[in-house]
Formats: structure tokens, sequence, C-alpha cells
């Protein structure tokens, strides 16, 4: 990819990065008396709305490779002074803090070597901003501060990366830059890249129609999971499954399930059709948590009748069961039966797998609409 230039170095400036998001972990103790299994998850649900309550869930709508809105500026990891990157339709899209110090280094620059590899033990990017000094600009990014990896099969690809800065809380594009990504063990790593083609004019802006909300959840930054049992919502990034697990687990989404690779004595039975899908996962043939997927706004509130239906409502008095306003969302039902035959390693588990095969089948699946386009497979 390029000759090391030899007296290159790792740039003094700072170079910031986001905390990881703490997530709590709440246990639940059942009893043989309905109304201590009551409290206690009367108990777990203030809990976790409190959790919830306290923290700003980053959003972003997209029309196309653009940004039209987003609430970065607002939360923690932007008032720290913390960047994030974030992909879609084919480029890259770098909100930046208001004010920062460095923004002349990103748009002075003339092109932006984007390195995936492993840095402080974590998969991470190191985003070079070449002017063809021996000291550039470098900021490296962990898991916090990105939405996805892009895969290794793609390196050597050309990008275009959008820089933006808020501007009355709203977007702002700040700069445009040709970006080339590769891959490398460890960060940082910092060999040039001579010759990267400059970008192509911007195409004249469309008069389509905007992309509906529905779209825009499809192509999804998250994934609303709800625990219906216990009101525990809560929203899941795209890049928390790495395209590997979903290699993984797209076997069992064409076959309509099977045993789960590495969980002995766990297999799942999968239905999918044009408005989402249908998933339970059984302990030794035993049905133990079943899991409702729904990706289209048409049959959002058919999908979630059922969900209730199939609830065991005892233990639903003051939790609340309202629809996530969100799509796509994933409703689960913890069944009688998890009780008898789980323990709480096998919960930490099935929580992590619920999320998983969910995003498996969000890109995997014939009838989601995510997956019927190749720039929405992971990144």
């Amino acid at each position: 990819m390029g000759d090391e230039i030899p007296n290159r170095k790792w740039s003094p400036r700072p170079c910031r990065q986001a905390r990881h998001p703490t997530e709590a972990a709440f246990f639940l103790a059942v009893s043989s008396s309905a109304q201590t299994t009551k409290n206690a998850h009367n108990q777990l649900h203030n809990n976790t709305m409190n959790t919830l309550n306290s923290n700003t869930f980053l959003k972003v709508s997209n029309q196309g490779p653009l940004i039209k809105s987003t609430n970065f500026w607002e939360t923690e990891m932007a008032k720290e002074g913390n960047l994030f990157l974030s992909f879609n339709a084919g480029a890259a899209r770098l909100l930046v803090p208001k004010n920062h110090k460095n923004l002349p280094d990103m748009t002075a620059c003339d092109y932006v070597i984007l390195t995936r590899g492993r840095w402080q033990g974590q998969p991470s990017y190191e985003l070079l901003f070449e002017d063809n000094s021996d000291s550039p600009f470098v900021i490296h990014m962990n898991g916090a501060t990105f939405d996805r990896l892009l895969p290794e099969s793609e390196a050597g690809r050309d990008l275009p990366l959008y820089i933006y800065v808020p501007e009355g809380g709203k977007p702002v594009l700040a700069a445009r830059k040709p970006v080339r990504f590769r891959v490398a063990p460890h960060l940082p790593c910092m060999k040039p890249i001579r010759n990267i083609p400059a970008l192509p004019d911007e195409p004249a802006p469309s008069h389509a129609p905007e992309e509906s909300a529905f779209r825009q959840a499809v192509v999804p930054q998250e994934l609303a999971h709800l625990t219906l049992t216990t009101g525990h919502l809560r929203n899941s990034p795209a890049h928390e499954v790495p395209p590997e697990v979903i290699e993984a687990l797209a076997p069992l989404v064409q076959s309509g399930g099977g045993p789960i690779p590495k969980c002995p004595g766990w297999s799942c039975e999968i239905t999918c059709d044009a408005g989402g899908a249908v998933f339970h996962f059984s302990k030794r043939g035993i049905p133990c948590i079943l899991c409702m997927l729904a990706w289209d706004a048409n049959k959002a509130e058919e999908q979630w009748s059922l969900a209730l239906e199939c609830t065991y409502t005892e233990l639903l008095d003051g939790i609340s069961t309202k629809m996530p306003v969100t799509l796509p969302w994933l409703a689960v039902d913890i069944l009688p039966t998890c009780i008898l035959l789980c323990s709480a390693s096998d919960m930490m588990l099935m929580g992590d797998l619920e999320r998983c095969l969910a995003w498996t089948i969000l890109h995997t699946s014939e009838h989601s609409p995510c997956a019927r386009s190749a720039s929405h497979l992971p990144r």
C-alpha cells in the first residue's frame, strides 16, 4: 500500500477517545411466591428505567450518504470532546464536536487513510489526515465511537468522508475528503499511501422523495431490544454484532433453525415473512425464550399483538407493555420453563444471542429489506 516514511512520527496533538457506555446487568431471583416474583419484576423495571433515563442514545437520520439530522451533539460523548464515525450508503461520516481545536487539521488535509486494526486490545480505527508532512494529524477510535467495522475483504476500497460540525443544532458539512481503507494487525500504523484519487464532483441534489422513517430504520443504526417480562428496553447498536458472528449464525436463518453453534443443549426455530420474524430458543428440546422481530411499519401492530398473546401475562402487572416507537424492534418473552431450566449464565448467554440472531436475520433473511442491498450488510 506504500512505503513507510522513516521520519514519520505519531502526531503529538491530543487524541481523545470515548468511554465505553456502561451496561447494567440485573439478575432475578425467582421464588415460589407470585407476589415476590411481581415485586422483583417491578423493582427490576424501575432500576432499568432509571438506567435508561440517565443515557442519551445516539441517533442518526440518513439521506443516502448524507446526514439529515442527529442528536450527536447532545450526547455526553460529544460534550467530552469525542468524535463519532458513521457509515452509510458507501460513505464514511465523521461527526466533530463544536469548536474542536483540530478541525482545521481535518479540513485542510489532502486525503484520509482509514485503517482498521487493534488498538489497546480492541478492534479500532485510525484516521490519518494526510498533509504530506512528517507529523500528520491522527486520531484513534475504539468501538464506542463508530457504528460498524468495515470487513477486511474491503481493504483497498476508496470511499468519501463527509466531515460534519454543528450549526444551530443541525449537521453542517465542513469538508468532503477522499479516503482509502486498509487493514493492519495493530495500531498505530501511520504508513503512508500515495496517489489516492480525488473525489468526483458532488452529484446534483436529487429531487426524489426523502427516505421514509421505516426505510431509515431498516438500514439500522440500532435495534430496539425489549424484554416483555421485565420491561427492560435497550437500544442495541449495529457494531455490537461483528460480521464473523453473523456469518456463524447465518446458516441457522437459511435453514429455519437447528442446534446453536458453541451452545451445547440449545437449539432454535426461526420463521420469517415479509413483515418480520418469530424465533424461539429451546434447552434440551423445551422452549424457554420466545422472540418477535419486526421491521415493517405496516405489520408491526400485528407482530406486537402476537407478542402480547404469547406473553406470560401474570408477570406483567405494573410493567409497561407499549410497542417500541422505532423500527426494527425485538420483543422477547421469557417463558416460565426458563425459570426451571436456565442458570444465570444461561440467561446472560441468551440475552446476547437474542440480539445476535435478530441482527443476523436483518442482514441475511431473504424477507428483510436490509438484506436485499449489499451496501446494507454489516460494515
